[in-house]
C-alpha cells in the first residue's frame, strides 16, 4: 500500500508547487486617489489653429501613495493597466491630439521624460464627445524603483493642433475609471 500511495504524494505536492511557482499580485490603485480621479481641464482657444502643447491631465499628475499596502517583497518586472474616460465640451473643435501616459515617482518635479513613458502614444479625436485612453504596460527600471517605493505620480500629456470654428472655452472633463499594477512573484 505504502508504495501505491508514495508516487501519488508526489505527484499532488510537484502539482501544487507548479500551481504556486508563480503567483499574480494586483493592486488597485484607484482607491488611493481620493478625489482625484476625476476633474477638468480648461484652455481658451481662438478661432482658426488650437495648439495643445503638454496639457498635463490632470494638472500635476494624480499622486498614488500606497505606502500603507503591506507587500513585503520588492519586485523586479510590474505591469500597469489603465482607462481614462475623456469627454470635451465647449467650444466645438475638429482634429486629434497626441496622449501620452507617464508613470514617474511621486517626488519627481519633471515627470515627462522617455524614461518614465507608460505604453505607446495615444490619439483623441477632439470632435467626439467622448473617448477613453486605455492601455497596459511592462514598466521600465525607473518606474519600478518608484512601484517599490510605494509612491508614484501618473499623468497624461497632450500634445497636437485642432480646428476651432469660433474661439471661446475648451473643457475636457477626465475620469480614471482603471488603474491596477500586476506582479508576478516568482
Amino acid at each position: 500500500m505504502n508504495a501505491y500511495f508514495r508516487p501519488l504524494l508526489l505527484a499532488g505536492i510537484a502539482a501544487l508547487l507548479g500551481a504556486c511557482s508563480a503567483l499574480p499580485i494586483t493592486i488597485d490603485l484607484l482607491p488611493h486617489l481620493g478625489n482625484q480621479k476625476s476633474g477638468s481641464y480648461t484652455q481658451e482657444v481662438p478661432p482658426g489653429q488650437v495648439t495643445l502643447s503638454n496639457a498635463i491631465l490632470p494638472e500635476g499628475g494624480w499622486n498614488a501613495d500606497f505606502s500603507s499596502q503591506n507587500i513585503p517583497v520588492s519586485f523586479k518586472t510590474v505591469r500597469l493597466s489603465y482607462e481614462v474616460a475623456v469627454s470635451s465640451s465647449g467650444v466645438a473643435l475638429s482634429g486629434s491630439v497626441r496622449a501620452q501616459a507617464y508613470l514617474a515617482p511621486m517626488s519627481e518635479s519633471n515627470p515627462i521624460q522617455e524614461k518614465y513613458k507608460l505604453g505607446a502614444e495615444q490619439s483623441v479625436d477632439l470632435g467626439a464627445s467622448s473617448s477613453k485612453l486605455a492601455g497596459s504596460a511592462e514598466l521600465t527600471p525607473e518606474q519600478v524603483t518608484a512601484v517599490n517605493e510605494k509612491k508614484v505620480k501618473v499623468l497624461v500629456v497632450l500634445n497636437g493642433t485642432a480646428s476651432s470654428g469660433s474661439g471661446g472655452t475648451l473643457k475636457l472633463d477626465y475620469e480614471v475609471q482603471k488603474l491596477l499594477l500586476t506582479f508576478t512573484v516568482i
